[in-house]
Order: C-alpha cells, then structure tokens, then sequence
C-alpha cells in the first residue's frame, strides 16, 4: 500500500511539472491595439422623439369577475382623474359588450370624491341571445362627462 502511494505521489509531481513547462514555454497572446474613444454630439438629444403628454383626464373600468357564468351577478368599478386625483360629480355611463350583442346599462351614477362609480350587471337578467354557448363577456365601455369634457374608455 505504500509503494501504491509513493508511485502516486511521483506520478502527480511528474504531470505537475510537465504542466508547467507547457505552460511556460506556450505561445504569448497578441497585444490587443486600443481602441478609438465614442464622442456623442452635443445636438444628440435634440433628434429624439419627444414626450408624449398626459392627457389631463384620464379613466379606466374593471369587472369583479372577469369569467362570469349565465346567472352571475358583477360590478363594473370605473374611475376618472383630472391630472391623476380623482374628479368628484362626473356622470357615466356604461355599454357591456358580449359576443351575441351589446347592453347599454340604465344607470347613471355619478362620481365620488376619489373618482369611482360602479355598475351592477345581473347577467340573469340579461336576453338570452347574449349568451351565446357560454356567456362570453368581452368587455365594456364607460364614459365620463364632467364640465362639458368627456372621457371614454373603449
């Protein structure tokens, strides 16, 4: 067992040494030649495209159940901001889209001091042409009227 060893141990030193050498005697790398430095134009931003602006009324809607059944019952949130803070006071309406025709919801609420209002769509009481196989909802639009302007979320 200790010749086993001994034979090892040369044979570890003997490719250690051969590595070395190969190493030392390898080819050196090219020298790699520097490169010319970028320079950016004063005038660069001036060609880019400008940004856009935010319109000052802006809205959004969204459903509490985005996969309703037939005899379902959702809310329909929607919200209106003038330059982001909620618009209080702001009349709107709603049109549900669905693949067999479009509802336009009878009420009308009005906005709170954050900006929301809400619907409730009984999809029960809705024709049954409507539902087509299974009561596909596709998506609704809602406007807001305040002070002679008009949002729509389409």
């Amino acid at each position: 067992m200790r010749r086993n060893c001994s034979l090892v141990l040369k044979l570890g030193a003997f490719c250690s040494a051969l590595l070395c050498l190969l190493t030392a005697c390898g080819a050196t790398p090219d020298q790699v030649a520097p490169q010319q430095a970028v320079t950016v134009s004063s005038g660069f931003q001036s060609k880019a495209s400008p940004i856009p602006t935010i319109p000052a009324y802006l809205c959004g809607a969204w459903s509490s159940n985005n996969a309703p059944g037939p005899n379902s019952t959702i809310i329909i949130f929607a919200r209106i901001t003038k330059n982001l803070a909620g618009v209080s006071g702001a009349t709107a309406t709603a049109v549900v889209h669905f693949q067999g025709g479009d509802q336009t919801l009878d009420q009308h609420p009005a906005s709170d001091n954050g900006g929301y209002v809400s619907f409730t769509l009984a999809l029960y009481e809705l024709p049954r042409k409507n539902f087509a196989l299974h009561a596909c909802f596709l998506h609704t639009n809602v406007s807001f009227w305040h002070l002679g302007q008009k949002c729509v979320l389409r």
